[in-house]
């Protein structure tokens, strides 16, 4: 029987061996530490024997261990120290991963618990073909790792937050150009994009992160996918900035006043909020100006009154072209 680890020595002996606590939290998490170990290329029976230990402890215990760590500078450090190790005695294309995971990928993963960060696994493998990144490669760094969320019932790909700082070095360093070929795609299909609403819509709400109030099925248009770009629900991160800055380019030709927010992409001016296209009335916006006027700009006078028994509801104007 394994004996009991006092919360102490087993905090101090975790904050020494960062891998272990990794494996730690795989466990902890309801992950596989054994097959976790066996991608990274360690004994599978590390990852057997701390998911016999995690099993013996107390569950208390380890979340207060855990919780000690992720808000530890100097954990921190240690944990990068390790990655960067890790990583150099790797590929190349190894790091470009890691570089890309931190630049692009961590900050897509949602909050899901105090010490990780996840997207569900298939669709966080659709993110990860359009940056053009294996997801084995980031396991085997010990940046993911593949869990089941029992509420769900889903499979998850998770991230430690305490990875954090080493995300935030790591990006500060890497530096991604598109060719002008490849931006000129891009340009080339937001541009075209605008004047198909539904399609548009879907870009537009994963670039802001806003779910518009219009339902997408009753937008104008059809949802429309272009590889290495978009993939019918997420935009390729290496290429949202840029995708954002083209909406400004876009939008702010349609709207005479105001000063543009560009954490949603409105225009206020004073108590009123200017929404360029309807579908840009997303509910963060909605939340975040309440109590202000706010106009939508419709395309074509067919969208003002196709759009207005969505948008009333929440007391917001729909305007027509000229109107």
């Amino acid at each position: 029987m394994i004996p009991k680890i006092r919360k102490t020595g087993l905090r101090n002996l975790l904050f020494h061996f960062p891998p272990l606590a990794y494996y730690v939290l795989v466990s902890f998490e309801g992950g596989n530490p054994a097959e976790e170990a066996k991608l990274v290329g360690d004994a599978e029976e590390v990852g057997r024997y701390v998911s016999l230990a995690v099993r013996s402890l107390e569950r208390e215990v380890l979340h207060e261990v855990l919780q000690d760590l992720a808000s530890d500078a100097e954990f921190a450090a240690a944990v990068y120290n390790d990655l960067s190790r890790d990583v150099l005695q790797k590929s190349a294309e190894h790091w470009e991963a890691a570089a890309i995971f931190a630049k692009y990928l961590f900050g897509e993963l949602e909050p899901h618990t105090s010490f990780v960060r996840c997207m569900e696994l298939n669709e966080f493998k659709s993110l990860c073909e359009l940056v053009g990144v294996k997801l084995e490669m980031l396991r085997e760094m010990k940046l993911v790792f593949v869990t089941w969320d029992s509420v769900t019932e889903k499979y998850m790909a998770c991230s430690p937050v305490w990875l954090r700082k080493a995300v935030e070095t790591i990006s500060s360093l890497a530096s991604f150009n598109e060719g002008e070929e490849a931006l000129k795609i891009v340009e080339d299909f937001v541009a075209k994009l605008f004047n198909n609403p539904r399609g548009y819509a879907a870009v537009r709400s994963d670039v802001f992160k806003d779910v518009p109030v219009i339902p997408l099925d009753v937008l104008i248009g059809q949802v429309v996918e272009l590889p290495g770009v978009f993939n019918g629900k997420r935009v390729n991160p290496l290429l949202r900035e840029r995708i954002k800055r083209l909406i400004f380019s876009i939008e702010g030709k349609r709207v005479a006043q105001g000063e543009l927010d560009p954490e949603f992409g409105v225009y206020v001016d004073g108590d009123v909020v200017y929404a360029p296209v309807p579908e840009a009335v997303g509910h963060k916006v909605v939340r975040k100006y309440h109590g202000k006027k706010i106009d939508a700009l419709a395309r074509w006078r067919v969208e003002a009154e196709r759009y207005k028994p969505y948008l009333a509801p929440y007391g917001i104007s729909i305007l027509p072209p000229g109107g």
